[in-house]
């Protein structure tokens, strides 16, 4: 697969390290810049959840800035292949929405958590 030539779906893992400004955050901008990233409505909500329970509500205009208009809106296709993937993978519920809509909009899916990870998805892990 040429990543140059895909689209890359952007868990909530991930712009948690970007927002965040860490190391691993400056190395998923590195292989972000150039490729064609979307993101969920679920990520948005992951990660402000993140950012408020970290004391960090500040960076929520930061997030906004970042993902701008390319967050996917959760469809019911894409809900009823997460009821799927959630039990047949044995992933969390907003994992199974994420990965869903990944793969239905045939996107690799860029992530630092590794639950993701031996489920035969489409992955990259950012480590």
């Amino acid at each position: 697969m040429n990543l140059k030539e895909s689209k890359v779906m952007v868990d909530s893992s991930i712009w948690v390290e970007i927002i965040r400004g860490t190391k691993k955050g400056e190395k998923a901008v590195d292989f972000l810049v150039p490729l064609d990233t979307i993101t969920t409505t679920i990520s948005i909500a992951e990660v402000e959840r993140v950012l408020l329970r970290g004391g960090e509500g500040e960076k929520i205009v930061r997030l906004d800035r970042i993902i701008g208009s390319s967050a996917v809106s959760i469809t019911s296709d894409i809900a009823k292949r997460a009821a799927r993937l959630s039990i047949e993978k044995s992933l969390g519920l907003a994992d199974a929405l994420i990965a869903a809509a990944s793969e239905l909009n045939d996107c690799l899916l860029y992530t630092a958590d590794r639950d993701f990870v031996g489920k035969e998805l489409k992955v990259k892990l950012l480590e």
